[in-house]
C-alpha cells in the first residue's frame, strides 16, 4: 500500500444531499481505516450511534441552473481534458453497520442492521449486501402496521440499485381481538 489511514469522525445532523436536495440527515460515529494503492482505494467503515432522519417532503426549492464560471464543463471543445479524466481509480468501501440504528420520519421508524459492500469505478455505482429491519413501524393511510420482518438485498455486481424488498406488517385492527391485516412485500 503506499498509504495506509484510519480515522473517526463524530457527525451531527450531517445533510445526505442528492442533486443539492436533503434526502436525510445523519447523526452518528464512523471509525473508518483505508489502503491507498496506485490501481484503487480499498476502506472499512464501522458506525455506531446512528440516526438518520428523513424529511417529511424531499421536495426542495428550484436551484438556479445557471453557469457557474468556477466549474470547468469538458466537452466537444477540450477533448484531451475529457479523455484524461476518463481514467478510473475504483474506491471500494466495506460497511459494517451491525450495530442498530435508526431510520426516522414522522410516519416511520425502523431499526437497521447492514452489512453492505460499495464499490464505486466512475461512472458506475455497485452495493451488495444486506440492510434487516430489525423492528419498527409504518403508517400508512393514519394506520400503524407493525413491521414483523424486513430486509433490502443488494444483488453483488449488478450496475442498477434495485434492491431485493422483503417486508412484512401488520396492523391489529382495534375492538376485534387477534384481527389484524398482514402486509407481505
Amino acid at each position: 500500500a503506499i498509504s495506509t489511514r484510519s480515522s473517526s469522525a463524530v457527525i451531527h445532523a450531517f445533510p445526505a444531499r442528492r442533486e443539492g436536495a436533503v434526502m436525510a440527515t445523519i447523526t452518528g460515529r464512523a471509525d473508518a481505516s483505508a489502503s491507498i494503492e496506485p490501481d484503487g482505494l480499498e476502506a472499512s467503515v464501522i458506525t455506531s450511534d446512528l440516526v438518520v432522519r428523513v424529511p417529511e417532503s424531499l421536495a426542495g426549492s428550484v436551484q438556479d441552473i445557471s453557469p457557474l464560471p468556477e466549474v470547468l464543463v469538458v466537452g466537444e471543445e477540450a477533448p484531451e481534458l475529457l479523455a484524461a479524466s476518463t481514467t478510473r481509480y475504483p474506491i471500494s468501501i466495506r460497511l459494517d453497520a451491525t450495530r442498530p440504528f435508526w431510520v426516522r420520519r414522522n410516519d416511520f421508524a425502523v431499526e437497521v442492521t447492514a452489512e453492505l459492500n460499495v464499490l464505486y469505478s466512475d461512472p458506475d455505482l455497485y452495493i451488495g449486501g444486506q440492510a434487516t429491519i430489525e423492528r419498527g413501524y409504518f403508517e400508512v393511510l393514519g394506520k400503524r402496521f407493525e413491521v414483523a420482518r424486513g430486509s433490502l438485498t443488494f444483488p453483488d455486481d449488478v450496475p442498477v440499485l434495485n434492491p431485493i424488498v422483503d417486508l412484512q406488517a401488520v396492523y391489529a385492527i382495534p375492538g376485534q381481538r387477534g384481527a389484524t391485516v398482514t402486509v407481505t412485500v
